[in-house]
């Protein structure tokens, strides 16, 4: 529903109406626990026990100027040496599949006791590779978006540049294949975002003192005031409000 001004001051909208998108800086990813296949969180951590996948809310827009980056440290668990994880950088819309190689993806993967792989795939396609030891979970990988290229590092070393990356709105996944025995941790965010939604009020402006919001979803009722009200509490309490909303509670008068 939009925001509708009616006569005597009086606004309706819905307590879910106006989108805030919150900028990350460095921030621990936030995980999507309703995705998650095989996999605990703890906080920008995921531990995978078998074949899983897991999306975060962060996303970032790949378009002329925008910047940001995702970080990451794998590290293999203790048992199985047959694993492989990914961390990928995909649209949006994507559902998350446990099962291919998404859009921007740096791959760690195992074969036997001595065998390891860092792996960059791009369109599923394999981009670049080197046999580096990820497994004791001590190095930083990195892809980042600068304007619409997209770069895959090792620590500070450039092992890949995407030239004339596809823009959109992008979200994270990280990924468990082969035994999934592995950890995809410090799972870090700069220049995304994490969008929600608050009560359409917030995005008011110029609105005049003495106005009423209507809440249509949780019929709750809103007054913008600057005056003293009383709260009729059974103490009779007197509550000063500055110029700002305020919610109308049960048995107050405005």
């Amino acid at each position: 529903m939009a925001i509708t001004y009616h006569a005597g001051r009086r606004i309706q909208g819905t307590s879910t109406g106006n989108t805030v998108n919150t900028p990350t800086t460095n921030d621990n990813a936030t995980w999507i626990t309703g995705t998650k296949i095989n996999a605990t969180v703890s906080s920008g951590n995921i531990t995978f026990s078998g074949v899983g996948a897991i999306d975060a809310e962060d996303q970032i827009t790949i378009e002329s100027g925008a910047s940001g980056y995702v970080t990451m440290k794998p590290k293999l668990g203790s048992g199985n040496h047959n694993t492989r994880l990914q961390l990928n950088l995909i649209l949006a819309s994507t559902t998350i599949t446990t099962s291919t190689y998404q859009k921007y993806t740096w791959v760690f993967n195992t074969s036997g006791l001595s065998t390891r792989w860092t792996r960059v795939y791009v369109d599923g396609s394999e981009e670049w590779s080197n046999n580096t030891d990820w497994t004791a979970g001590n190095d930083t990988f990195k892809i980042e978006v600068d304007g619409t290229t997209v770069k895959f590092y090792h620590g500070s070393t450039l092992r890949h540049t995407e030239s004339g990356a596809t823009t959109g709105t992008y979200k994270i996944s990280a990924i468990a294949q082969d035994a999934g025995n592995g950890e995809m941790n410090e799972v870090k965010t700069d220049g995304f975002s994490i969008s929600s939604t608050n009560s359409d009020y917030n995005a008011l402006t110029n609105v005049q003192v003495g106005s009423r919001f209507e809440e249509t979803d949780t019929r709750k009722i809103y007054y913008r005031d600057d005056i003293s009200f009383k709260e009729l509490d059974g103490a009779n309490a007197t509550n000063y409000r500055s110029d700002s909303w305020y919610e109308q509670l049960s048995g107050e008068t405005p």
